[in-house]
């Protein structure tokens, strides 16, 4: 999980859902390890600690926050980049709550969500449109429209699966050959 962030979002600010707090403090300190400025926070941590973290985090102090369900919604720091799910859901709410914490507006920013456990394919992009109906006939009607995008082989971007080739897919190999 490191080196998938590494490969897809160096540098970048992140907050990391975690399925367990015990696995939430242990991802914090893998990116440690590796040098990547990572803090764990939960329910239990202390208001001020909690408050200091934060600060840290919106001031780019930490790259990288790791939680399992403490900040899912209502936290608005737009330079946050990337999100990394590791905690799988059945929750579409969840799923694009979480996901949307990098989504928020900044200009010239491109948001990137490492999904390690499959929750787009379980509830598809976060961005897509969606009706919202309660009757069991358009819950099945929604079951089988779930694989509506697929994932590249070569560079992970997530994309419809309508499409035949990755539209953001380069190949790396020949772009350093000619550099």
């Amino acid at each position: 999980m490191v080196q998938h962030y590494r490969e897809l979002a160096n540098g970048l600010k992140a907050i990391c859902y975690c399925p367990t707090l015990d696995y939430s403090r242990k991802m914090a300190a893998a990116f440690q390890s590796e040098g990547i400025r990572a803090e764990h926070m939960d329910g239990e941590t202390p208001k001020d600690e909690r408050k200091r973290i934060m600060h840290d985090f919106r001031s780019g102090a930490i790259q990288i926050l790791c939680n399992v369900d403490l900040i899912s919604e209502g936290l608005d720091v737009p330079d946050c980049s990337c999100t990394i799910l590791l905690r799988p859901t059945q929750s579409i709410i969840l799923h694009t709550q979480q996901s949307m914490r990098s989504m928020r507006y900044q200009s010239n920013k491109t948001a990137i969500i490492i999904d390690h456990v499959g929750n787009y394919t379980r509830h598809g992009l976060p961005s897509d449109a969606r009706e919202w109906e309660l009757s069991e006939a358009e819950r099945k009607k929604s079951e089988q429209a779930k694989n509506t995008v697929r994932q590249c082989e070569k560079c992970y971007f997530t994309f419809r699966s309508t499409l035949t080739t990755c539209p953001e897919y380069r190949d790396w190999e020949t772009d350093r050959k000619s550099t």
